[in-house]
């Protein structure tokens, strides 16, 4: 199997960088649940499972106040990335091949635009949570993030997808 971590020194350092805004605190994953379970955290009495996850995500409605403008920001460098990439003739975020910041990508944009049922299998009951609601978020996701999104499931993932 191979790496998929890329070789180069600078090209490892920016993937780790990148996958940091998706995956590490108050990456994209960790804004995007401060604004799912805002309102439920925000109530007097929030439900015990919406409770414990906020405790793991240190909530606090100051970091969820910003979430959304750090999750465009961190959407619009993925964005700047990639086209740039492009214009080098490399379908991928880093390098010359998939790393796993392509298959993080396809993972963590399911808090922003969540594929279909049939694609990746979500309770129904808890597939509303998923939707986006920020607009700030919304204008910052560029096509290209959405086009690379499908393009990377349909040629490396598992379908349907499990969350």
């Amino acid at each position: 199997m191979p790496s998929l971590l890329p070789s180069d020194v600078l090209d490892r350092a920016l993937m780790l960088g990148l996958s940091n805004e998706l995956c590490g605190e108050l990456g994209l994953g960790w804004n995007r649940r401060l604004q799912m379970f805002a309102s439920m955290l925000d109530a007097p009495d929030p439900p015990e499972g919406v409770a414990r996850m906020g405790a793991r995500y240190r909530y606090n409605q100051a970091d969820a106040r910003v979430a959304g403008e750090r999750t465009a920001q961190q959407i619009a460098a993925l964005a700047t990335q990639l086209k740039a990439q492009h214009a080098r003739g490399r379908p991928f975020f880093v390098g010359e091949t998939l790393t796993a910041l392509d298959l993080y990508w396809v993972a963590f944009m399911n808090l922003i635009d969540l594929l279909p049922p049939a694609q990746c299998p979500v309770a129904e009951a808890i597939r509303p949570m998923f939707a986006l609601h920020d607009e700030t978020i919304r204008a910052a996701l560029d096509p290209v993030l959405i086009a690379h999104r499908d393009r990377v499931f349909q040629a490396y993932f598992r379908q349907p997808m499990e969350l």
